[in-house]
């Protein structure tokens, strides 16, 4: 008998996320038997030795001035001190943690990370200072919500990290422990994904925290007013979580709520006060108001909608079909071959594995993998499939 995910029902209590941790360490040092070459040898390799050093601070001075960051903002290359300013808590399990350099930039011109929104998906790294590990973090975008403090735009100088605390996890238990204040080593930015600039109709399922992801996809897909193609992008993002106070408020757009079968085939099945009706009525989470926020100001272009394994619903292969549904014209249908429509899956590791299969090591980096999983079920041969 085939199992729950060979079904397509995606639960996310199944699945436990994997921090990817990294021990910070020095570099290996080189053989001494390469150092004890002849002076002719020596005079050969220092001018390449020379370049390689050149070129090394060349990249990261570019990435530094494309990106929009530098000594007083996140570096690519070393980590920088930032100060703990803000916690906020939006569940049981997890909080919004608020970040501010160390060292203020003076100009309040200077759009620090303008360019990295409108990029794609971008994370940074954090150092856990008694265990010398790293995490890496995505930032969450600007605030929408106009009573948000942090709803400044493109100035926003600060960065803020949705995390949940783990019972395994290093770096966010230690994260949820220290008071404000503290100083956090950051490292960064690493760019995850670059949104195409054809893209215009995007599927985004996240598990958990995987929704920061899906925020800043919204932020660099909204960037734009119209795509390459002179259309209105669309964006549709099923979001999972394991219980309803993760998303409380949060009203589905498109998903029917789950029924119970009646014993007589020609009756409806038995009235059951639906979780998220009732949920409407309530004082909505952070998240599920920066949700909202994000659908008033495109109207018709944002659909969002909620499953909740504690109320016995999951992201299954109808549902995925249905946020695939075009509604475009034939013109747009046609031109479909032209990678305009983008699934993305974030969430923790065995989230993605059952939505698209395992990412793998390949040569020592992390690269996509065969597709497979519930996705690899459903006719989506039009559709580019990428695993965050």
């Amino acid at each position: 008998m085939r199992s729950l995910i060979q079904f397509g029902l995606v639960r996310p209590s199944l699945y436990r996320s994997c921090s990817r941790d990294v021990r910070i360490g020095l570099a290996a040092s080189p053989s001494r038997a390469q150092s004890t070459s002849t002076p002719t040898g020596a005079r050969r390799r220092w001018p390449a030795y020379l370049v390689t050093i050149a070129t090394g601070f060349g990249i990261g001075s570019a990435y530094r001035v494309f990106f929009g960051v530098g000594s007083d903002g996140v570096n690519p290359e070393t980590f920088t001190p930032f100060s703990l300013t803000g916690r906020e808590s939006v569940s049981p399990t997890s909080s919004i943690f608020t970040l501010t350099p160390a060292s203020s930039r003076t100009n309040e011109n200077d759009h620090p990370y303008a360019q990295l929104w409108k990029q794609g998906v971008w994370s940074v790294e954090f150092k856990q200072p008694q265990l010398q590990i790293a995490r890496s973090y995505t930032p969450l975008p600007p605030s929408l919500i106009p009573s948000s403090p942090s709803g400044d735009g493109d100035h926003e100088q600060t960065l803020r990290f949705l995390i949940r605390r783990e019972k395994k996890g290093e770096v966010s238990n230690y994260l949820h422990r220290i008071g404000l204040g503290t100083s956090i080593d950051v490292r960064g930015p690493k760019l995850e994904f670059t949104l195409p600039s054809t893209t215009d109709d995007v599927v985004f399922i996240a598990g958990g925290t995987g929704i920061a992801p899906a925020l800043q996809v919204a932020r660099a897909l909204f960037s734009r007013s119209t795509t390459e193609n002179g259309s209105l992008p669309r964006l549709h993002i099923l979001w999972a979580n394991r219980r309803r106070e993760d998303v409380v408020g949060g009203v589905s757009d498109t998903k029917s709520p789950p029924k119970k079968a009646s014993w007589i085939p020609w009756r409806s099945p038995p009235s059951k006060e639906d979780p998220e009706a009732s949920a409407a009525d309530s004082n909505r989470s952070y998240l599920v108001q920066e949700l909202e926020e994000l659908k008033k100001g495109h109207p018709k272009q944002v659909k969002v909608d909620y499953f909740v394994d504690e109320e016995g619903t999951y992201v299954g292969p109808d549902n995925v079909s249905a946020a695939l549904a075009s509604k475009e014209s034939a013109v747009d249908v046609a031109a479909a071959t032209s990678k305009r429509k983008l699934i993305l899956v974030s969430g923790p590791e065995g989230f993605i594995n059952a939505l698209a299969g395992p990412k793998l090591w390949e040569g020592g980096r992390e690269v996509q993998g065969p597709l497979a999983g519930l996705l690899s079920s459903l006719p989506i041969s039009d559709w580019r499939v990428w695993k965050l």
